[in-house]
């Protein structure tokens, strides 16, 4: 029986968001498990239902402002490897339904090639928020390139 959900304190929420949003665009591609493990360490408080539910949050709020974008890999494809074939950006209603899939949510890991990185538009906002955070030159590159069109 799934743990009762219990809302996380919306300071601490929002804390998490930025670092989720921060991780996007400073980090190499994000898996779509990675804020869920941050939500397991940030609010171990909380029980497993609500960390999840604020991952999912978290994922929904920064797609919806368009901050970031999901992308799919093959199996046993490397994020950067899909990117450097050319993978398009999942519109809203495919990243919406990899969100809401269950695959990313379980220890061990199941099978997931769901990634996601910060848009222009979140790096633009990461800089704002937090002045000096730099993001390596051949990262934005790939932004750029992946990201030039972002479907609705």
């Amino acid at each position: 029986m799934p743990s009762a959900s219990v809302a996380a304190p919306e300071a601490r929420y929002e804390d998490f968001r930025w670092e989720v949003l921060g991780d996007s665009v400073d980090e190499p591609w994000q898996g779509i498990w990675e804020p869920l493990f941050l939500a397991r360490t940030v609010f171990s408080d909380l029980p497993e239902l609500s960390r999840q539910q604020v991952a999912e949050r978290a994922l929904r709020e920064l797609l919806d402002a368009r901050l970031i974008a999901f992308f799919t890999s093959r199996p046993a494809e490397s994020p950067e490897d899909a990117v450097a074939r050319g993978v398009s950006v999942l519109d809203r209603d495919a990243a919406e339904r990899e969100i809401g899939s269950s695959g990313w949510r379980t220890v061990p890991l199941g099978a997931s090639h769901t990634w996601f990185g910060g848009t222009a538009e979140g790096e633009r906002v990461v800089r704002q928020h937090w002045p000096g955070t730099t993001t390596p030159q051949f990262r934005s590159e790939a932004l750029r390139r992946l990201w030039r069109e972002t479907p609705d």
